[in-house]
């Protein structure tokens, strides 16, 4: 039996006074993937921009950022480019403030879900 296991992962970048999203990451990692299309992902830049930072000490820019987590990640849950980001929105408006909560200011906050596929979440 297949068992669906992810993580979303958030950053709190140094000056920022909330996390941003730093990848959706599930069992697998560097899937063949189609190349990156920063235009599949226009209808969402704006809310990208505000939840998917990438941080000063990661040293990308925020595209950068999700190219490679795309590649990396993102082509590996069956998912079109712009389902991955905009799930991966979603969850960051469903999440984030968790971390906020009870990571305790911490750099890094990890939620890992096992058995549900991050776009099935509902809530």
């Amino acid at each position: 039996m297949f068992t669906i296991n992810w993580v979303f992962a958030l950053s709190m970048c140094e000056g920022n006074d909330y996390y941003t999203i730093h990848g959706l990451w599930n069992n697998d990692s560097w899937c063949k993937a189609p190349a990156f299309n920063t235009t599949a992902i226009e209808p969402i830049e704006k809310d990208l921009l505000r939840a998917w930072k990438s941080c000063p000490r990661f040293n990308h820019t925020d595209k950068e950022l999700w190219e490679h987590e795309w590649k990396k990640h993102g082509s590996c849950f069956g998912m079109t480019e712009l389902e991955y980001f905009n799930t991966s929105v979603r969850l960051w408006y469903d999440f984030a403030a968790l971390c906020d909560l009870f990571n305790g200011g911490a750099p890094n906050c990890y939620i890992g879900i096992h058995g549900v596929p991050p776009d099935e979440i509902d809530f």
